[in-house]
């Protein structure tokens, strides 16, 4: 009995010679790849990590102002590590709608407003951020007792006699928080 062999030849060189490309087309689509991928972590990052504010309004003066560009991290909701006095971006009431306000009640806090001061669980919050002589009332000029829930957040605006937030939409739930400002 006779046996064949049947031999086979494989191209030298590297994968991109075999490719009938001529070597500026090539690049060409190396540097397509690299600028899609570059313009696809950017977006992720923005999203999801770090992203940049711009300040429209007066409800958070004086610590921002009207114009003011701040860095918002996005990951420290997701981590939940929100500690009470930071300033947060928050979903507003409408879909396209952002607000800044800061944390004064955490979940589970019992936030009081009386005689133009606030209260958490008890105790006077010591507010250095606010402008002197600054006053807190509710709306419905008498002490108000909110107790937060426990995936919620009670937040005021530094500016309170201007700013709309938790004294009249109550405590706001951890999926409406954005992020978390640097200035």
């Amino acid at each position: 009995m006779k046996t064949e062999r049947t031999f086979v030849s494989l191209p030298s060189g590297n994968w991109l010679d075999r490719i009938n490309l001529r070597k500026e087309t090539r690049q060409g689509h190396i540097l397509l790849c690299v600028a899609l991928w570059s313009a696809i972590s950017f977006l992720v990052f923005s999203r999801y990590v770090l992203a940049t504010v711009i300040i429209d309004g007066a409800s958070m003066e004086p610590t921002l102002t009207s114009g003011d560009t701040c860095l918002l991290n996005r990951l420290e909701p997701l981590l939940g590590s929100i500690d009470r006095g930071e300033v947060v971006v928050l979903q507003d009431r409408g879909p396209t709608d952002y607000a800044i306000k800061r944390v004064i009640g955490l979940p589970n806090d019992e936030v009081e407003i009386r005689d133009g001061h606030v209260f958490v669980n008890g105790s006077e919050l010591i507010e250095e951020y606010l402008a002197k002589g600054t006053s807190t009332f509710s709306p419905s000029k008498n002490h108000d007792r909110i107790v937060v829930g426990p995936e919620s957040y009670f937040v005021l605006g530094d500016n309170r006699e201007i700013s709309e937030d938790s004294r009249y939409y109550g405590p706001i739930k951890k999926s409406a928080l954005l992020g978390v400002v640097f200035k």
